[in-house]
This record gives structure tokens, C-alpha cells and sequence, in this order.
């Protein structure tokens, strides 16, 4: 019987791939959402609601995404699909182990929650029940730190239909709890992440909101018996959502004031060493934010103007900083014409790899078709093959690498007049007149290379780079 499930599944999650630069793509299954993933060294995991069978699953893929784990499986609370603290991984640890967990209830005057420990091979270690009346707690995210596992949240008045507190948890290998923390800042929590720092202190990012309806986002240290050691407003009217080390004493924040924003706050000046506005973001989804080498890359469902990237509109985005905050390149992965693609989740991976997670929907994402996505960016391999910004403004370019007579759609943020194509040699290969701020040109029939593109914009010039196959 095992093994004509496998044989089945295998068939059913086995997808095309689909690359573009530098992602690969694995989709295709009809009614399912994969709303979440991690890496473990031996495989990923995937948490997936299945809408055929309105069932929650667990299961663990190859990089061929076949199937070589089922997981438990649990029935789907439809009632909380769409919101964003819905079910899923807390963290693997040293041994492949991973955590996750799981809404069991959800209704007035009664909840409970169960996170569980997973071995390698799917079995359950460890299921710790967090029941509760009236008051529920949510976990946001959690962190794995010396094989404990620290989860953070919020708890929600059922009775006042409103967050409450925000809730801290430190559960040990074995499943006991070592303590839980509750905290009142006199606002409304609303969100939490975290992170450690090398030394082992978690680092907690907290989102409230006011009374005044005012977003408000604060970075939380703790010591080892979960007692609150730094306190401090990183900005009013700011929505965080990720929070990433950059090092010791620096820490990126990615979310919303008037704009989607990246942050880098100084913990020990207690100052904003930069903010950067991240474009074309669409609504107030996550957007995970990761330190890897030299660059800072953020991941997020966007918005790409039809005339720039081909397609429904909603897409994915990865942008790529410096450690200064200066972006250095934007890359869109745009599926089909007819599907959007809506992120859930990203995570990085030991090799350096950003996996993500989400859904393909058509049209409304209540009502109609909708199909799952996972992959990965690649970042070992990214070539900067543009330079968007001069004068520190911004130039998208895309696709940067083509065949001979493809389109490339370009942006600006000024009026372009004009445009250039030269070689490496200083050539002039082509030249045209625009007078807008986006727009496209057909490469000429030239020899493969790499080759500059000089926009000038009034008494500017903006300069990118493509190569051509």
C-alpha cells in the first residue's frame, strides 16, 4: 500500500521546470498551495494545503522534486488559509530534525496549537499541545539555537477580537518547556520574527500598532532565560516583517512605512544606518530579507508594469544590495501571461540558495484555478550583468541576457530621450530615439558579447549592460 502511494504521488507532484536566469522552477499541480518550506541538508520539506482533499501535508522532495518523504498529513482549517501566521516550519537543527506546527482549533472560547519534532524520516519525536480560552496564541516564526527552539507571536483575544500581548516560548530538545514570556508594550502586537546572533542571543523583531491606528516596529534582546535586555523603537509609522544580522551590532528590517522599505538599525547607536526604498511591491506582503557574501537580496511578490515584464502584472522580484544599501540589480521571474505569482515564504539555504514557496492563481485567488509553486534563487551563480543605477537612480533592464533580435523592455525613473548599444570597443552598434520612461528595443544582429546600453535622461546618463547570445 506504501508503495502505490509513493508511485501515485511521485506522478502527481512531478512538474516541469522552468528557468529564467537565475531560477529554477518546479509547478504544475492543480489545487495545491505550497505555504511553506525548509531546507534541511538531506532534502526539502514542503507544508501544502491540498484543496482536492482539504488536507494539511508534510512532505520531503529531492532537488527533482519526487517525493521521498510523506509526512503527517492534518485537516485543512479553510477558515485561516489566508492569513499570514497559518501553519508551518519553526526550523531544522544540526541532526536534519525540523519543527513545525499546527492549528488543531480555531474557534470562540476554544483553541489550541501543537508543535511537533520531526526526525529525518517523517516520524514524530515530540508533540507539545498549547491549549488556551479565550486567549490563542500565534507564532510568527521561531529560531533554532543550541537544538532549543525559541517561537515568538502574539496571543489573540477571542472575546475582544483584537491582539493582545506578545508571547515568547523556549521549548528544549525534548519537548518540554523551559519557560514562556509574555509581554505588554501598551500597544497592540501584531507581528514578531527572529534571529541570533553568533554568540547565541536572540533577536526579535516586534511590530505593534497604536492606539491611534500608528505602526510602530522595535528590535528585542534577550538573555538565556528569556528576559528582555535591549528595548528599543527602531521608527514609528513603520511595519517590519523580516529581520536579518548583517553583524553583531547591525540588523536589516524589511517592511512598510510610506513605502516598502529596507532598514539597517544600529543597535548600538540606536540609529538607522540607511533606508531604502524597495520598488514595485505589491500590497503589504513579507519580504524576506537575507545577508549572503557581499550582498544583501531581498525576495517578494511584485508588481512589474506589463510594458516592463511581459505577463499578468504580479510577479516575483528579487532585488540585490550591497552591504551599503545600494541596489546593484533587480530580477523578475515572470511564469505566463496568464497566471500571477503570490510568495508565501523564502528561507536560505547552507549553500547559499534562497528557496521560495507560494501559489500560480488565475484571476481572483478565492474562485478560481489556482496551482502550486517552489523553487529556488540561485545566488552562487548571479552575475550582475547591468549596473541600473548612476547617480543613484534607477534603471531596470530585463531580460540582461538575449538572443539576437529578442526585446529588451527597459525603465527609468526620468524621461529617456534616447539610447545607445555599444561594444566593448566603444562602438556606436545602435542607436534610438524614445522620449519615455519605458519602452523596448530589438537587439541588432551583432556577435555574441557583452554590450554597454547608454540611456540619456536630460543631463543625465544612465548605464546598463546586456549580453547577447
Amino acid at each position: 500500500m506504501y508503495k502505490k502511494t509513493m508511485i501515485f504521488l511521485i506522478f502527481f507532484y512531478f512538474h516541469n521546470i522552468y528557468s529564467q536566469e537565475n531560477f529554477t522552477i518546479f509547478t504544475g499541480t492543480e489545487n495545491i498551495v505550497n505555504k511553506d518550506i525548509i531546507i534541511a541538508k538531506d532534502g526539502i520539506w514542503l507544508y501544502i494545503d491540498d484543496y482536492n482533499s482539504f488536507k494539511s501535508k508534510i512532505i520531503k522532495v529531492n532537488q527533482a522534486n519526487e517525493i521521498i518523504i510523506e509526512g503527517p498529513q492534518f485537516d485543512m482549517l479553510t477558515e485561516w488559509k489566508d492569513v499570514r501566521w497559518h501553519p508551518g516550519f519553526l526550523g531544522v537543527d544540526n541532526s536534519n530534525n525540523i519543527y513545525f506546527y499546527n492549528l488543531n482549533s480555531a474557534i470562540q472560547d476554544s483553541s489550541s496549537i501543537s508543535i511537533y519534532k520531526l526526525d529525518s524520516n517523517g516520524k514524530i519525536l515530540w508533540e507539545q499541545i498549547v491549549d488556551s480560552k479565550g486567549v490563542f496564541e500565534i507564532i510568527s516564526q521561531a529560531e533554532i539555537i543550541n537544538d532549543e527552539i525559541i517561537c515568538v507571536g502574539m496571543a489573540f483575544d477571542f472575546n475582544e477580537e483584537t491582539f493582545v500581548s506578545f508571547a515568547i516560548s523556549l521549548f528544549l530538545n525534548n519537548g518540554a518547556v523551559k519557560w514562556e514570556k509574555s509581554y505588554q508594550f501598551n500597544n497592540i502586537s501584531v507581528f514578531a520574527d527572529i534571529v541570533s546572533t553568533s554568540s547565541g542571543l536572540p533577536i526579535i523583531l516586534q511590530t505593534g500598532v497604536d492606539l491611534e491606528e500608528i505602526y510602530y516596529s522595535r528590535i528585542i534582546i534577550l538573555d538565556t532565560l528569556g528576559n528582555i535586555i535591549y528595548n528599543e523603537i527602531i521608527s514609528n509609522d513603520f511595519f517590519g516583517n523580516r529581520i536579518e544580522v548583517l553583524n553583531e551590532k547591525e540588523f536589516l528590517i524589511s517592511g512598510y512605512g510610506d513605502e516598502a522599505n529596507l532598514i539597517n538599525f544600529d543597535i548600538n547607536s540606536k540609529s538607522i544606518v540607511f533606508k531604502k526604498i524597495i520598488d514595485n511591491v505589491w500590497d503589504d506582503v513579507d519580504i524576506p530579507v537575507f545577508k549572503i557574501d557581499d550582498k544583501i537580496i531581498t525576495l517578494n511578490t511584485t508588481i512589474a508594469d506589463s510594458e516592463i515584464v511581459p505577463g499578468s502584472g504580479i510577479e516575483l522580484m528579487v532585488n540585490v544590495f550591497d552591504l551599503n544599501g545600494s541596489l546593484l540589480d533587480s530580477v523578475f521571474y515572470d511564469y505566463d501571461d496568464t497566471f500571477e505569482t503570490i510568495l508565501w515564504n523564502a528561507v536560505k539555504s547552507h549553500d547559499n540558495k534562497i528557496y521560495f514557496c507560494g501559489v500560480l492563481n488565475l484571476n481572483d485567488f478565492q474562485n478560481s484555478e489556482i496551482k502550486d509553486i517552489w523553487g529556488y534563487f540561485d545566488s552562487n551563480t548571479l552575475s550582475l550583468n547591468h549596473q541600473p543605477f548612476l547617480n543613484n537612480e534607477k534603471l531596470i533592464l530585463f531580460p540582461s541576457i538575449v538572443n539576437c533580435g529578442e526585446k529588451v523592455f527597459f525603465n527609468s525613473k526620468f524621461q529617456i530621450s534616447s539610447s545607445k548599444i555599444i561594444d566593448i570597443n566603444g562602438k556606436i552598434i545602435s542607436s534610438l530615439k524614445i522620449n519615455n520612461k519605458f519602452n523596448n528595443f530589438k537587439t541588432p544582429l551583432v556577435p555574441s558579447g557583452l554590450y554597454n546600453v547608454i540611456f540619456q535622461t536630460g543631463n543625465r546618463k544612465q548605464v546598463g549592460k546586456i549580453i547577447i547570445k
